[in-house]
């Protein structure tokens, strides 16, 4: 997966932001991002499919319940259908 080179995250004070630093067809604004969605974005380079990530974030942040990974998985396939992330 590779996320789209239009966006770069800053961490401004305790708040992730995803912000364009280039003209793109996604957003002219920022987007708010919480801690585990910045983890998705920094780390997403790192795998190769949704799965392999959600796996690996399961264990980083102990997350056990399929309600819980679901909800991860459907963020990350949201992050790909609005071409934030790519396969």
């Amino acid at each position: 997966m590779t996320t789209n080179p239009a966006f770069v995250l800053r961490h401004v004070g305790s708040v992730f932001l995803l912000i364009p630093v280039r003209k793109n067809d996604i957003t002219k604004s920022y987007l708010t991002l919480n801690e585990q969605g910045a983890w998705i974005w920094q780390n997403a380079c790192s795998f190769d499919t949704v799965k392999d990530l959600v796996d690996d974030m399961s264990k980083r942040f102990q997350i056990t319940k399929e309600e819980e990974k679901r909800r991860v998985t459907e963020f990350c396939d949201d992050l790909i259908a609005k071409g934030l992330v790519r396969l």
